[in-house]
């Protein structure tokens, strides 16, 4: 099995964004569940999946990548293949999945505010791996 190769860690800075996003997140999808929010805000936290599962996919990819030491355009093109993704299964696969662009659209501000979340990570978050 291959070792993963770390050129960085995360500093105490770091781990605080990456699991605070982490954490909104998971805070979502318990709010989602709740009665009171799918009575007064059902259109909302109806299409919140996309936006959750997409900004946790991206996060850990990012993470991985970023602890690698890879540059952050990396993590733009995944955003971008991530957006077109989004779009090319609302639209043209149906199966296990209702057509709908606002779910893209949701999709789409999940992977805008965790490039964000992750260049924010990138900046202050890291640190030199002491060998």
């Amino acid at each position: 099995m291959a070792k993963l190769s770390l050129k960085y860690t995360a500093n105490t800075k770091g781990i605080v964004i990456y699991y605070a996003w982490l954490m909104f997140n998971i805070m979502l999808i318990s709010i989602k569940k709740l009665s009171i929010i799918q009575q007064h805000f059902h259109q909302v936290f109806t299409h919140t999946s996309n936006f959750i599962i997409t900004a946790i996919l991206m996060s850990a990819v990012s993470l991985i990548w970023l602890l690698q030491g890879a540059p952050y355009k990396f993590v733009l093109w995944l955003g971008m293949v991530a957006i077109v993704l989004n779009f090319v299964v609302e639209l043209f696969i149906p199966v296990l999945n209702t057509p709908d662009i606002i779910d893209a659209v949701y999709g789409t501000v999940g992977v805008l505010i965790t490039l964000l979340v992750m260049l924010h990570f990138k900046t202050v978050g890291l640190q030199n791996r002491e060998q």
